[in-house]
């Protein structure tokens, strides 16, 4: 309960752009309330499939087309469920160093948690972050020392989906 109510509290703080993707009603009212947020843009999911694109009714964008659709450090905050993040967490840690000017909250439970490889993922983007575990957990990623050109997002992208693979081969011998 106590991670509920400091991201209530963080939403009461924010202003500017910001990016939600699958979150709950209750943080929808609390933005709501909010007046110092200009925009906020509200995503159902974010698909993987080429298929999948941005568009009023559906609220689905392809992962590969996050970058194109909101440029470089235009969106000040993204909140996030980690739910949602599991099938792309590959790109998305990329393209939230992109977008993002100051923060990115992820949030959910604690028997969900890719915490330990998001934060090894975010923190080689030279960013801070802050973790609160409290009945689930939030993570509160700072962004705006963060960097990142092509060649080391090929480079990790490379890294990331070779450990992948050695981990299904070590996983499917064992087995």
């Amino acid at each position: 309960m106590k991670t509920n109510k400091y991201l209530l509290d963080q939403i009461k703080h924010l202003e500017g752009r910001i990016l939600t993707i699958d979150v709950e009603d209750y943080i929808l009212t609390a933005i709501d309330k909010n007046d110092a947020i200009k925009d906020c843009i509200e995503l159902d999911s974010i698909t993987k499939e080429n298929s999948g694109h941005y568009s009023l009714f559906s609220k689905k964008l392809s992962s590969k087309k996050m970058k194109k659709k909101f440029k470089k450090k235009r969106i000040d905050t993204i909140i996030v469920n980690n739910i949602s993040l599991k099938p792309m967490i590959n790109t998305f840690v990329r393209d939230s160093v992109y977008i993002a000017k100051t923060n990115v909250y992820i949030y959910g439970s604690e028997k969900e948690s890719p915490s330990n490889i998001l934060i090894k993922r975010y923190k080689r983007y030279n960013t801070k972050i802050e973790k609160i575990t409290e009945n689930g957990y939030i993570l509160k990623i700072d962004t705006t020392n963060a960097k990142n050109n092509w060649f080391k997002d090929l480079g990790y992208t490379i890294l990331d989906n070779w450990q992948e693979f050695i981990d299904m081969l070590a996983s499917y011998l064992t087995n």
